[in-house]
């Protein structure tokens, strides 16, 4: 089986690697100053071993853990711009 690449995979694994290379407060900027979905696909990528990490270790079981990071990431979208410091995001 032969795979085609196609120049939208090549933009997108463009735009991905240029993104992994930004800071996270920088992608944070990116993502409350321009609503820019793919650095918050990545900060999600960068930071989702570590949040569902401490889910499951504080919660015990898997279903609550996986609300708990779901909850995680949806303050985010809706309580990101009262930050006071983005590069404090990984605390």
């Amino acid at each position: 089986m032969t795979t085609r690449l196609t120049s939208g995979d090549l933009h997108g694994a463009a735009v991905r690697a240029g993104y992994a290379a930004l800071s996270t407060a920088d992608l944070l900027g990116r993502y409350l100053d321009a609503r820019d979905e793919a650095a918050f696909r990545e900060l999600v990528g960068r930071h989702a071993g570590v949040v569902g990490r401490a889910c499951r270790a504080v919660l015990g079981r898997d279903d609550l853990a996986r609300d708990a990071f779901q909850e995680t990431f949806l303050r985010l979208v809706r309580h990101g711009h009262t930050l006071r410091r983005r590069d404090g995001l990984a605390a």
